[in-house]
């Protein structure tokens, strides 16, 4: 038969079903979530239709060498643009690194937690040790948590502001892939 699933205290102290394993699985999910959109941004916007319009356009009109080069300058000043690299786009940018930072340190973090609740699981009663690197890692998950979601919050912020002026086009499809069902807008998350 299927178990019933129990009723468990998150890190906020809400009460949620699952095990403790659950909500950081959840921070994963989360994570791969922005982390794969972000580089499908980058692989199809920068690097698959950035390089195809360059290539029409050499096709298309360079017939002498001032021209190829002209075309290149041109492409080179639109890949700084969609890279986040100019100071307009500062905020993003720095807030992709902050986002890309919280999933190394989750990649570091989550196997140390799996290691202290299976030390904590097997420990003799009275060994405080086990279950403190448990609470420790728990801790930086939560934290992790936290900035994660305020970074993606800043993040998707910025760019419907951005998209709603039509500014930067290309970022409209960041914005739909990132927060598609308003995921990252919802207050109670």
């Amino acid at each position: 038969g299927v178990k019933p699933r129990k009723m468990v205290k998150s890190g906020d102290g809400k009460k949620r079903y699952g095990t403790p394993h659950t909500g950081y699985m959840l921070l994963r999910a989360e994570l791969r979530h922005v982390v794969n959109n972000l580089e499908n941004y980058v692989m199809h916007q920068i690097h698959g239709e950035a390089g195809a319009e360059l290539d029409e356009a050499l096709r298309s009109s360079a017939v002498n060498l001032d021209q190829i080069l002209a075309l290149h300058a041109k492409y080179l000043g639109r890949m700084r643009d969609r890279c986040l690299l100019h100071q307009r786009a500062a905020v993003v940018a720095d807030t992709v690194r902050k986002i890309l930072d919280l999933a190394l340190r989750f990649q570091v973090l989550f196997p140390r937690f799996s290691q202290a609740h299976a030390d904590a699981a097997v420990a003799p009663p009275g060994d405080l040790k086990a279950f403190e690197r448990v609470r420790q890692c728990e801790a930086g998950l939560s934290e992790i948590r936290g900035d994660l979601r305020r970074c993606t919050r800043l993040l998707v912020v910025v760019l419907e502001k951005v998209v709603s002026r039509g500014v930067h086009p290309h970022l409209e499809d960041l914005l739909v892939r990132l927060s598609f069902n308003s995921y990252f807008s919802r207050a109670e998350h």
